[in-house]
Order: C-alpha cells, then structure tokens, then sequence
C-alpha cells in the first residue's frame, strides 16, 4: 500500500485535479465548494493509501472499479428516511394536503442529483400514504449513473430501518406506526426499499445544469432539492437554481432546505415563501 497523503492540499491543488478529472474522465466537479471537495478527496487519499494527488488523477484514469469508488466517495450518501420529521410533518400539510392532492391532472416531480436516496424514499412512502403516487409522474435525475445503480439496490442496514421508523414516528406523532411494511429483507439480512414504489420512479442520468437537461420534457409542479446546494460553490448554486426555476410550473413548488441560502438569486422575486423555516418556495410568476 502507498504512503498516505500528510500534507494539506491547496486551492491550486484541487483546481488542477478537477480541471484534470473534467478533461480526461468528462467529470465535473470544478464548481464544487473548495472545503467540500479537500475533505473529500483527502479522506479518499488516505483511505485508499494513495502518495498524492497526481497520483490519484492517474490511477482513476487507468482503473474503472476505483473511478466509480470515488464517485460514489464524492456523492454524499443520504440513507435516513423521514430526516427532519418537523420538515417532512409541513411538506405533507402545505405541499400535499393543500395543494397537490387538489390537482385533477398529472402531478410531475423532480428529485435531481440523487445519491442513495432517503428523500425519494421518502417521498414516495408519503405520495403512497396520501393516495398520489398512481397520479404522479416522477423524475429522479444523477449526473452519474452509478448513483442512480445505488439508489436502486441500496441494501439498508437493519439500524438505518430503525432509525427511519423512528423519525417516521416522531412526524407522525404517533408511536404504533412503523415502516416495516416498505422494506423487504435479503438473503445477507439487509434490507431493500419495495421494487413496486421504485418502478413508480423515471431514472434518467443526466446533470441539470448541462444542455442534456433539456432532453427532460416537462416542467413540474415540484421540484425537491434539499440541502444539497451547500457542497457547490456561489456562481454553481445560482446555476442551479436557474436550471430548476426554468423548469418549475407557475403555482409549483421548490423545497431546498434550511440549510441554503438563495438570497443572491436572480429570481428570488418571483418565488414566494410558503414556509419561511423549511426555505419551501411556490413560483408566482
């Protein structure tokens, strides 16, 4: 095994390394928070037991199975379902109940860059609970493919099971309620997320802030993107956000979570706070 990366890396450090990874692998991580990405890629150095970075960018150019580990590395894992049971108790109130169970057509949904995924779980348990999920097209998009491969087969542990019947528990404010019934258990005692909610979901890899995102033929009356914006940079925040407004229906709905701060945007003028704590926005116009 090599020796293990000591020093710390520098801003000019990542730039060439992102700039290398987008050159020759068509990886784009240019635009992702600087802090973000040194955490990141030195916890991988040093689990990997690699001397450097250069050395790194040339190992990923050469072997396949360690350039989709470290995709799947940089691809934060969101696994526990029902986080923030406060949150999802007024998105089933004001989204579901108020709005969208109101809706005679076809409820179109956009989850983008999902990684494993607990706010797709979770969203369809609620859309299935609430009598949606047959009226719903849904769309849940990743740059890379290999998290869309995760999000399908992702085997929980029985702890990530509890857990989520315990945050399912505290937002429904009742304590005789479970999840159980979602989860079927595999052969190595792991747990899957049910095929029959999974089929309900359009996989489609792509990145939002790429032309290819066009290829998405319609805009929607949701759009869930919560706290994912705080590991890219300011110019790619505002990116997004555009991409996500243009595609967003008058009267829909964009979640992105406390966690974000969106006070830059351009458009912020033409969203409106539903919910001023869980940062929930409705386009006005």
């Amino acid at each position: 095994m090599e020796q293990k990366l000591h020093k710390q890396l520098s801003s000019y450090d990542i730039n060439l390394f992102t700039e290398g990874l987008k050159r020759h692998l068509n990886i784009d991580f240019t635009e992702y928070a600087n802090a973000f990405l040194r955490f990141r890629i030195m916890k991988f150095i040093d689990k990997w037991g690699i001397k450097d970075i250069e050395t790194l960018l040339l190992r990923l150019r050469s072997n396949t199975s360690l350039l989709e580990r470290f995709v799947l590395f940089m691809s934060v894992e969101t696994t526990e379902m029902f986080r923030d049971p406060g949150f999802w108790r007024v998105f089933q109130k004001r989204v579901i109940h108020d709005s969208l169970s109101k809706k005679d057509s076809t409820i179109n949904v956009l989850v983008p860059f999902i990684t494993s995924d607990d706010e797709l779980f979770t969203l369809l348990v609620l859309f299935e609970k609430n009598g949606l999920l047959e009226k719903s097209y849904i769309v849940a998009t990743s740059p890379f493919e290999v998290n869309i491969k995760r999000t399908k087969s992702y085997s929980f542990t029985e702890k990530q099971v509890a857990l989520a019947n315990e945050n399912y528990k505290r937002f429904a404010q009742n304590m005789d309620v479970h999840l159980w019934d979602y989860f079927i258990k595999t052969e190595n005692n792991g747990y899957v997320f049910r095929d029959d909610l999974l089929d309900k979901v359009n996989f489609v890899v792509t990145d939002i802030v790429s032309n290819n995102f066009a290829s998405v033929d319609r805009n929607f009356d949701l759009i869930l993107f919560r706290n994912r914006m705080i590991y890219f940079n300011l110019n790619l925040q505002n990116r997004v956000l555009e991409h996500l407004f243009y595609h967003l229906e008058t009267k829909g709905f964009l979640v992105i979570g406390f966690k974000e701060n969106i006070s830059s945007f351009i458009f912020l003028d033409r969203l409106k706070k539903v919910d001023k704590k869980e940062k929930i926005f409705i386009k006005i116009k």
